[in-house]
């Protein structure tokens, strides 16, 4: 078992000139883009137009409120390592590997311009050791109480490292890590455990409420790095941790997390996230094309343990809830994975799909769920090369080729720890038999890829109409085409598993015939919940993204549990299912909140909440969002800045009716400012020119009765294209 002992760090407050609320700021230079960040107070936006911004430093952000960093040119600005950083030298910490990448070597005086002798070179990889003999600094040991860095330091690397900040927004850049870089201290916990970590794309290190969007991360160890260790919140602590005496469970949540990973572009990285000692409020995954996320080819394995990639990596994550949902995940190993302590108990993974699974599966048991199961897996669709990729609980999958469709299926398993599911299965009897005889004498399905440990209690897992498809392919690889990574719309197996087959009417996955990845919003549950102990409600605090002005919410399905822990490594926790009436449930788009009526009085409370937003008479899907509340904890309803508020709908051409091959389309033009260049392009590439009929100012009437059936691409001039689908 993995022990981990951190502390919580206070960055240094420098002084510096500010600028004023509302400012824009232009950053040309990396250097430009730090004097810009250091010199906001809050409300400011830095727009990046320059093509390239070679980095030989990561850029920092401490202590900063409602501040946008925003790409402005004709295409995302790329943010780069400097080559030279990924170049190896001389490993200044002792008793390690003798090199390592010059990136991890920086002293705060590289990366600042000013000399601390508590972070000289090497820092960055700290804990380097478990203790060092008598008569040296403890510095960067891992028993070290003296100096907080000592025990954190590797957690500081980013490119971009955001820290003690708020409502900090990212849009519209392209980060590139050059290459997934890392180091390993080994026996460092407990004399035992090693220290493995790497280059970083964005740092969110307690951190409250940051949002990406619309950017591209790649070339990382880790795409995003998410770190909310309050001491304040959910914690438990055990004997290992350094400052457990510090610990004041559940009087001061609400400082951190609840970040928002939207419609990104994550790919070629190790991890697109890890996630690490947070225990505050969980953060949602929404909408991202997520691909060939894995260990490099070249990696040596047997040296370093658990890191054989994935989409989201969970080590000690207690109770915050996070959402993944929407997303397309492929070739990536391990849409969630394990780090082997503390799995996250509360995920909800719902409506994304996962396919083109990549063929190698780790021989460490930490990366195959164990323990870090989401408790409530709905409507997703595994896309499988052959039938004998079978997996994530069978009995409670659709599979076209047999007919089987459960409507709902709520599992009950007797584990004494969250069950295991292997994602993806395991490749045929020999490597079954070779690398999970740890878990045969505890209850191996090998029909079903399930395995469970030893029984000494119960937890109930909602696996609601979750399907799969074999042989289900996408329209392309490429990841310049506009078809990139769309299934092959048409199909019976995608007809069956994945077109409409979401919440709400939506297709699974982030690319959808229709649209794109630009017409699902997000209910954000942006603060942690306050009850009225009089009238017995909770008050959750709300937020809609991604939606036009004036949309209102439809409440459409709910659950309520009540958990009881039971272990000081918190790693199970038993659960009761109460019954919630959506009649129980209100929205005041006034005070931004879902207020709900109890049932009874609970002590730990998760409250997951799926709903639509209503705007102009359509009905738009949103993900959904969960509240994690225990008594004790105080309301955190935040105000979130007009200024930060960048993701509504864009203007874009929108399909008003579709009437079949024989028929038309209406297409309503408003907000642009020409029709120009209005044309139709097939999933091929090829354009074909159809009849166009001005019916008023602000639409068009396409006549499509020459269109074969399938995936078209709607597109005029200036605008992202469209895609519809045409139905035979």
């Amino acid at each position: 078992m993995l022990h981990l002992r951190f502390q919580i760090l206070c960055a240094a407050v420098v002084a510096v000139a500010t600028v004023q609320a509302g400012t824009t700021v232009q950053a040309t230079t990396p250097d430009a883009l730090q004097s810009a960040i250091d010199a906001c107070d809050s409300g400011c936006r830095i727009e990046l137009s320059a093509p390239l911004y070679t980095l030989t430093k990561p850029i920092r952000i401490e202590g900063k409120r409602d501040l946008q960093i925003v790409g402005t040119g004709s295409v995302r600005p790329v943010l780069r390592w400097d080559a030279s950083l990924l170049v190896n030298v001389a490993n200044p910490v002792s008793g390690q590997a003798a090199l390592v990448p010059k990136l991890f070597t920086l002293s705060w005086k590289d990366i600042s311009g000013t000399d601390d002798p508590m972070r000289p070179s090497g820092w960055l990889m700290w804990p380097y050791a478990y203790k060092v003999s008598s008569g040296k600094s403890l510095y960067g040991t891992s028993t070290d109480t003296t100096l907080g860095y000592s025990t954190s330091g590797f957690q500081h690397n980013g490119m971009i490292f955001v820290q003690g900040s708020r409502d900090v927004v990212f849009e519209n850049l392209e980060l590139d890590g050059v290459k997934p870089a890392y180091f390993i201290n080994k026996g460092v916990w407990s004399g035992v455990y090693n220290v493995a970590f790497g280059n970083v794309g964005v740092n969110l290190f307690q951190a409250l409420r940051s949002r990406v969007v619309n950017c591209d991360l790649h070339n990382f160890w880790s795409a995003f790095y998410l770190n909310d260790r309050n001491r304040a919140c959910h914690t438990k602590g055990n004997a290992n941790d350094l400052d457990v005496a510090k610990f004041s469970p559940y009087s001061d949540c609400g400082e951190m997390g609840a970040h928002v990973i939207h419609q990104n572009r994550i790919h070629g990285n190790w991890w697109g996230a890890y996630s690490e000692s947070e225990w505050d409020m969980g953060s949602v995954f929404h909408d991202n094309l997520v691909w060939n996320n894995l260990v490099d080819s070249t990696y040596p394995y047997g040296t370093l343990t658990d890191q054989t990639g994935g989409f989201l990596y969970v080590k000690d994550v207690f109770f915050p809830a996070h959402v993944v949902s929407g997303n397309t995940i492929v070739n990536t190993p391990y849409p969630i994975s394990w780090g082997g302590y503390r799995g996250s108990i509360a995920t909800v993974f719902s409506d994304n799909l996962v396919g083109s699974l990549p063929s190698a599966v780790t021989q460490d048991h930490y990366q195959i769920l164990h323990y870090a199961a989401p408790w409530r897996t709905l409507r997703n669709a595994f896309a499988l090369d052959t039938a004998s990729h079978v997996f994530l609980m069978r009995e409670a999958l659709q599979d076209y080729q047999y007919g089987t469709n459960p409507k709902a299926d709520t599992i009950r398993f007797a584990v004494s720890y969250r069950p295991l599911f292997i994602w993806p299965p395991v490749l045929g009897d020999t490597v079954h038999g070779q690398h999970l005889s740890w878990f045969e004498s505890n209850a191996l399905d090998s029909a079903a890829r399930l395995c469970l440990p030893k029984s000494v209690g119960s937890v109930t897992y909602d696996t609601t109409d979750n399907r799969y498809c074999i042989g289900c392919g996408f329209l392309s690889l490429d990841s310049s085409s506009d078809s990139f990574l769309a299934p092959t719309w048409g199909l019976r197996s995608i007809d069956s598993s994945v077109f409409k087959k979401g919440f709400a009417g939506r297709s699974v996955g982030a690319v959808q015939p229709t649209g794109g990845v630009d017409t699902k919003g997000i209910l954000w549950g942006c603060g942690t919940p306050g009850l009225d102990s009089v009238s017995q409600t909770l008050h959750l605090p709300a937020q809609l993204l991604s939606v036009p002005d004036g949309a209102t919410l439809l409440v459409k399905d709910a659950a309520l549990v009540a958990r009881s822990c039971v272990s000081v490594f918190d790693d199970y926790c038993s659960d009761t299912k109460r019954a919630l009436s959506l009649d129980n449930i209100a929205y005041r788009a006034d005070s931004g909140e879902l207020v709900v009526k109890l049932p009874q009085s609970d002590t730990l409370l998760q409250i997951d909440v799926w709903a639509a937003a209503v705007a102009n008479g359509d009905t738009l899907p949103l993900a959904p969002a969960t509240w994690t509340w225990a008594k004790g904890m105080k309301y955190s309803r935040p105000s979130i800045p007009v200024s930060v508020s960048i993701d509504k709908m864009p203007s874009a051409l929108r399909l008003q009716a579709v009437h079949g091959r024989a028929g038309h389309w209406n297409i309503d033009i408003s907000g642009i400012q020409s029709d120009a260049g209005l044309r139709l392009v097939d999933a091929s590439g090829r354009s074909a020119a159809f009849a166009q009929t001005r019916t008023g100012t602000t639409s068009r009437r396409l006549d499509i009765s020459g269109a074969h059936a399938g995936t078209w691409f709607l597109k005029t001039a200036g605008l992202p294209a469209q895609r519809v689908f045409l139905a035979p």
